[in-house]
């Protein structure tokens, strides 16, 4: 039977743009976190939560996810408290961020999810020589569901390296809770030669949050193959509108939609900071001119 334009219209979610720590990567991580010393420099001045609230404001968006780059970790209880309470007061919805779901680690993050108040922690599954199967990943989240439940808290499992959109889809089948669902970065998957209408069709029926991540394949200089590069959104190859359609069609229900990026730093952290603030300021006006 066909459907009309106004009967789609009518089941479409809504997209509800937000920043988080892979939006200001240098600006937010610290030291010790992803080695920031790799690139020559040292953040002795990470942003706080509150700045990051400030600054959501600011731009005129409502989300703020903390990854695993910021150091939720290091904070202590009456910190995590006061932050989520700043960011209540200020309307702007806080997210937090893992790397690995160890069970430990799962337990401490839900842990100080709920201090700060939030209404979902993402997580990246693997992390290091941690690296689960399909049925080990599946089992463990299982476990942790009633915690999630009595938290009232949503885990986002984001795709990610080894794991191909198939084996992602398989965990959420076999989850199958309203407490579990799929952040969806839009090139993550490239790390198993999987293009971006392969990630959308596969993974947006289960998605509960979207990662904006644009960007450019270049040849080298040699010619000697490929490079893939970050841009501003809407200024490199990804197919944004397409991105967006899909998930407004397909999402399980609103969702947030964090900017990210893959920025080449500049000669210094200063420089960097300035560029990636600039990054965040031209993605957010074309983003918002299309939803």
């Amino acid at each position: 039977m066909p459907v009309f334009k106004g009967q789609i219209m009518d089941k479409l979610k809504k997209a509800k743009l937000g920043i988080g720590s892979y939006s200001y990567f240098f600006s937010s991580t610290g030291e010790g976190r992803f080695k920031l010393v790799n690139y020559g420099f040292t953040n002795n001045n990470p942003w706080t939560i509150e700045k990051f609230v400030d600054r959501a404001v600011d731009l005129g968006v409502r989300y703020v996810q903390l990854a695993d780059n910021y150091a939720l970790d290091e904070l202590s209880d009456a910190e995590l408290i006061k932050s989520g309470q700043y960011a209540k007061n200020n309307g702007v919805i806080l997210e937090s961020g893992m790397r690995g779901i160890m069970p430990d680690q799962f337990e401490k993050y839900i842990k100080l999810s709920q201090l700060l108040g939030v209404e979902k922690l993402r997580c990246v599954i693997d992390n290091g020589d941690f690296k689960p199967s399909i049925e080990d990943a599946s089992s463990i989240i299982n476990e942790m569901i009633p915690e999630l439940k009595k938290s009232n808290i949503i885990l986002g499992v984001e795709n990610h390296d080894r794991i191909t959109t198939e084996e992602f889809a398989k965990i959420m089948n076999n989850t199958a809770s309203s407490y579990v669902g799929m952040i969806i970065d839009t090139v993550n998957s490239f790390s198993t030669m999987e293009p971006t209408v392969k990630i959308m069709e596969t993974l947006s029926p289960f998605a509960v949050e979207l990662h904006i991540k644009d960007y450019t394949i270049e040849r080298r200089k040699d010619a000697q193959g490929l490079v893939i590069k970050g841009t501003v959104a809407g200024e490199g190859m990804l197919d944004i509108p397409y991105v967006i359609e899909m998930m407004k069609k397909n999402a399980r229900s609103d969702f947030s939609t964090i900017l990210e990026f893959w920025m080449e730093p500049e000669k210094s952290l200063e420089l960097s900071i300035i560029k990636e603030n600039e990054w965040v300021e031209k993605s957010l006006a074309y983003l918002k001119s299309i939803i």
